[in-house]
């Protein structure tokens, strides 16, 4: 689910959307929420305002951001189509069928967000295990905040068009390299290793089961 969805402002009057998502099992929590801030922020050395997600993800660092200018909307996607091969998504189908724990271990039906930019680069913003109608409330508050408030919100607020003053604190600086809290992720390969020992445990037990079965028809 999506919680506590909140759309509030910064000190110079850019907006800030955060919310509280539950995450799967193949997401960095493993199975706990997280929480996912989108907000307006100053590259440190030119000053120009960036789109920045904050927030564990599988695909990108805990904060990344690109030009607020170039931000051309949002889009939803799954995670089996975004994280997967056709090759992974077959084996996995495979594996699925052969019992209900293998079904559990490898079903991945997060939704994730991605923010679209001009130059057909994207940020990953979220992977949550939400209902579409989660998403889609979280979806219209992304697109009103940063592209239908846009240019409103950089002629009344900028003095030049999508820059802000280095020296100004009321608006964040962006640090790429910021990580997040230490206890919100755990590592995918242990993530993805459990995962596949589930799902071959179960391939056993039923191989188990037929040699057994097989076995007993013989005597």
């Amino acid at each position: 689910m999506i919680r506590d969805l909140q759309v509030s402002r910064d000190g110079a009057g850019f907006p800030v959307v955060a919310w509280t998502e539950d995450r799967n099992l193949a997401s960095p929590e493993a199975m706990r929420r997280a929480c996912v801030e989108c907000r307006i922020m100053k590259d440190r050395t030119t000053g120009v305002l960036l789109f920045v997600a904050r927030g564990t993800v599988r695909h990108g660092s805990f904060e990344e951001g690109k030009p607020w200018q170039r931000l051309r909307g949002f889009s939803r996607h799954t995670a089996d189509g975004l994280y997967y091969t056709r090759e992974q998504l077959e084996l996995r189908h495979h594996i699925a069928g052969k019992g209900l724990g293998a079904k559990l271990a490898l079903s991945d039906s997060a939704q994730v967000l991605l923010a679209e930019f001009v130059d057909d680069t994207a940020l990953h913003l979220n992977c949550a295990d939400a209902p579409p109608v989660d998403i889609d409330r979280l979806h219209i508050a992304l697109t009103r905040e940063f592209i239908g408030n846009q240019y409103e919100l950089v002629s009344n607020i900028c003095r030049i068009a999508f820059e802000w003053p280095i020296e100004d604190d009321r608006v964040l600086t962006y640090d790429p390299a910021r990580a997040g809290p230490r206890n919100q992720r755990k590592p995918k390969l242990l993530v993805e290793a459990l995962g596949w020992i589930v799902a071959l445990g179960v391939v056993a037990a039923l191989a188990v089961t037929v040699f057994w079965t097989l076995t007993g028809l013989r005597w």
